[in-house]
């Protein structure tokens, strides 16, 4: 996956992703044991993230580094 290998060539210890949408960096962080932020201003896009986050198989997730996850929506004009 684009997300994991672009996440994986960094040494950031948090991802940002500032337009979650469905999710798929949120899984890649997770999966490679980052902590990240998801911003949308959708509330449909940050309900289905979290429902990839909470389907994504424990173990597949490296549980020794991931803390929490941050999911925010933004309500602009």
């Amino acid at each position: 996956m684009l997300a994991e290998r672009v996440i994986s060539s960094t040494n950031a210890k948090l991802v940002l992703d500032p337009f979650i949408g469905s999710g798929t960096v949120a899984v890649a962080a997770k999966k490679l044991g980052r902590n990240f932020i998801g911003i949308d201003k959708v509330p449909e896009y940050l309900k289905m993230a979290i429902r990839r986050l909470r389907e994504k198989p424990l173990q597949d997730i490296n549980t020794n580094s991931y803390r929490h996850t941050q999911l925010c929506l933004f309500k602009g004009e």
